[in-house]
């Protein structure tokens, strides 16, 4: 189950190449950014969703993601652990599971979250 969410995912938020010693700042290296997807499962699970509900969910997460960072195009990393909207090591996987979440409905800032 938890392998079909990983596929599902790398075809929403493509699969994120580390090579060499420039590794990106994203916010996928961040243990605890990664607790908070897994929590977000959890919501999809209690919620019921299949597969298909998972992938618009995830696609509602990056366009709102991608518009609370002013993105034109998917071309850039969208969790970039730098930027000020997006959750970093600082941030519990609770409160990355609430930006998630509320970002399935419209764009909000980590800082928005309390």
């Amino acid at each position: 189950m938890a392998n079909q969410l990983e596929q599902e995912g790398a075809e929403v938020f493509k699969a994120i190449g580390l090579k060499g010693k420039n590794k990106p700042k994203t916010s996928f290296l961040l243990s605890k950014f990664w607790g908070g997807w897994v929590n977000l499962l959890d919501v999809f699970l209690e919620e019921g969703l299949d597969w298909n509900s998972v992938k618009t969910e995830l696609n509602k997460i990056k366009k709102n993601i991608m518009e609370l960072r002013q993105m034109q195009d998917y071309n850039d990393i969208i969790f970039k652990s730098d930027e000020l909207v997006i959750p970093d090591s600082s941030h519990a996987p609770t409160k990355v599971c609430e930006f998630l979440n509320q970002n399935r409905q419209t764009s909000v800032s980590i800082q928005e979250i309390s």
